[in-house]
C-alpha cells in the first residue's frame, strides 16, 4: 500500500503576531549576546583577582625615553627570554592597566610557547615609578623599547597591544620605517578615540568608566607627589567622565587645546592607510567597551589591515576555544597564541 507523503509545511504566515514573536526573539538573542560580552570582559579579570596568574620567569627591563618637557624618563617592564630566540614580542597594556595585567601575562606565556621572547612593557607611569603619564597617541615609550640595549640582540620584533595599547601599536606602525619590526597586532583597539570615549561616558558604561578612572587616578596620585600636575589630586578625584579626564589632565600636559583636540590629533583612524607593516586587528562584536560600530567604518576598506571580527568574547577576554582563522592551519590555544603565531609567520626569512 502506498504511504501518503506529507507535503512540506509552508513558512508561517506573515502576521502581526508572527512578526512580533520574531522581533522578540531577536531582542532576546541580542540581550544574551551583550550579556556574554560583559561576561568575557569581566570573568577573566575577576578570576585573576581571585587567583592571580603567575608569570613565567623574567628579568627586569629598563630603558630611557627623552621627553621634550621632562627630560629623561625611565620606562620599565619584564623581559621573558626564550633561549636561542631571535624574535621578541613587545606587549602593550590597555588604559588603566600595566605589565601585570592578566592578559599581558597570558600573552607572555603564549609567546614563549611559540618559541620567541616577550617583553611586558609598562607605558610611562603605569608602574608607579616614572613620574609622568601616557596617552593613546604617545608612541615614544614603545619606540624607546624597540631601540633599547636589552632588545638589541633580537633580529626581529613583533608588536602586540591590547585596547589602548593596541591603538598605540597601530599609531606607531603609521609613523614611518621601523627597523627590525616585522609585524603588529591590536586586540580590541579603539580607532577613533572620540567615539570610544563617548561610548564609555554613556550611562550604561558606568562600571567600566569607574574602573578606568580609578586606575588613572591611582597613577595620577603617585605622579602628583613627584612633580607639578595640571590639577590637584582632590580635583582629579572629582572627575566623572573620560572626556573631563582627557580635557583637564591629558590635554594640558601634552599641549592639546582640550579633549576634542587631543582626540582628533591622536586618533589612528584616519592614518590606517599609512601602516608600514603587516597588521592584524582582532575585535569582538559584543565588546562592551569598544563598540564594533565605532571601529568597522575604518576597517572595512583597509587592505593593509587583516581584520578578525569575533562573535564570541568581550573586551580583551575570549572563550578558550575561539578560532581566529587567520593562520594557514588551525592553531590550538588561546587568542593570544593564535595572534602570536600570525605575527611570527609574517617575519621575513633570515
Amino acid at each position: 500500500m502506498d504511504v501518503p507523503v506529507r507535503a512540506p509545511e509552508s513558512d508561517p504566515p506573515n502576521t502581526p503576531l508572527s512578526a512580533l514573536a520574531a522581533g522578540a526573539t531577536r531582542q532576546v538573542d541580542g540581550l544574551l549576546d551583550r550579556v556574554r560580552g560583559h561576561y568575557w570582559t569581566l570573568a577573566p579579570y575577576l578570576a585573576h583577582r581571585v587567583r592571580p596568574v603567575v608569570p613565567p620567569p623574567s628579568v627586569p627591563f629598563s630603558t630611557i625615553v627623552h621627553d621634550p618637557t621632562y627630560g629623561p624618563l625611565e620606562i620599565t617592564g619584564h623581559l621573558h627570554e626564550r633561549a636561542g630566540a631571535d624574535t621578541c614580542a613587545i606587549l602593550v597594556h590597555g588604559l588603566g592597566g600595566d605589565a601585570k595585567s592578566y592578559y599581558m601575562i597570558e600573552a607572555a606565556e603564549a609567546a614563549l610557547g611559540v618559541g620567541i621572547s616577550a617583553l611586558r612593557l609598562n607605558l610611562r607611569g603605569a608602574d608607579h615609578k616614572t613620574p609622568d603619564y601616557y596617552h593613546a597617541g604617545l608612541t615614544d615609550d614603545l619606540r624607546a623599547a624597540c631601540t633599547s640595549a636589552q632588545l638589541a640582540k633580537y633580529r626581529a620584533l613583533v608588536l602586540l597591544g591590547y585596547s589602548i595599547g593596541g591603538h598605540v601599536v597601530l599609531r606607531f606602525l603609521t609613523e614611518g620605517a621601523k627597523p627590525r619590526v616585522t609585524s603588529g597586532a591590536a586586540v580590541c583597539p579603539p580607532l577613533a578615540i572620540e567615539a570610544s570615549a563617548r561610548e564609555i561616558d554613556r550611562p550604561r558604561s558606568l562600571p567600566y568608566r569607574k574602573y578606568l578612572l580609578a586606575g588613572l587616578l591611582e597613577m595620577y596620585r603617585y605622579i602628583a607627589a613627584q612633580r607639578p600636575v595640571p590639577v590637584s589630586v582632590r580635583d582629579a578625584a572629582k572627575i566623572k567622565t573620560i572626556h573631563d579626564w582627557d580635557d583637564q589632565i591629558v590635554a594640558p600636559r601634552f599641549h592639546f587645546d582640550g579633549a576634542e583636540h587631543y582626540w582628533h590629533s591622536a586618533s589612528v583612524a584616519p592614518r590606517l592607510g599609512l601602516l608600514c607593516r603587516p597588521t592584524l586587528v582582532v575585535v569582538s562584536r559584543h565588546d562592551p567597551m569598544v563598540a564594533w560600530s565605532s571601529v568597522h567604518p575604518y576597517l572595512e576598506r583597509r587592505d593593509a589591515v587583516e581584520t578578525v571580527l569575533l562573535d564570541r568574547g568581550g573586551h580583551v577576554g575570549f572563550p578558550p576555544k575561539v578560532q581566529l582563522g587567520v593562520n594557514d592551519s588551525p592553531v590550538r590555544g588561546s587568542v593570544h597564541r593564535q595572534v602570536l603565531e600570525w605575527l611570527v609567520s609574517r617575519r621575513p626569512r633570515a
